[in-house]
């Protein structure tokens, strides 16, 4: 069966050398770097007038296969123009959703722990299955967090696959 994409990249590696451990693309007669950065800060390329991420190009020339279906590529530092293989990774949209940055309204500084006006505690929760799973009210934000690392690592133990940070 033939692979689109890995086929795409052996067409391209015939006027570009794609460096897997820097994440540059340039161009083997010029050594001009290729890409640009987009609106999000991700590098893209055109190559016979299509549009390639150029994460996903490395990730795929590294692992020598496709990008599993309904897995992205993660990168690992939160920065969007690091493409080098180190900083890269194949997870899915469940592992991507947990390891995105805190959002800049999170008042408590940690992941799955919020607080409760009303009871003026702080809260624990982690989603499974799309489901909020509540894992109690705390005096402390770090003991929220505690609480929560501990349900990701029994979690994780059951072959879920969380990040913790």
């Amino acid at each position: 069966m033939s692979n689109p994409l890995l086929d795409i990249i052996q067409e391209m590696e015939e006027k570009y050398i794609i460096d897997t451990e820097t994440g540059i693309i340039t161009r083997k007669r010029t050594g001009k770097i290729m890409g640009y950065k987009d609106k999000q800060g991700y590098i893209q390329f055109r190559f016979n007038n299509v549009l390639y991420r150029v994460h996903r190009i490395i990730l795929t020339k590294y692992l020598e296969r496709e990008i599993k279906p309904d897995y992205k590529t993660d990168h690992i530092n939160h920065n969007p123009s690091d493409n080098r293989i180190s900083n890269l990774r194949e997870i899915t949209q469940q592992q991507n959703t947990q390891h995105q940055q805190l959002s800049p309204r999170n008042t408590s500084g940690f992941k799955g722990v919020i607080w409760n006006k009303r009871d003026k505690k702080w809260v624990a929760c982690i989603m499974l299955n799309n489901k909020k799973l509540f894992l109690g009210y705390f005096d402390t934000a770090e003991e929220a967090y505690s609480a929560y690392k501990n349900k990701a690592q029994e979690l994780n133990k059951q072959g879920h696959k969380y990040f913790i940070p």
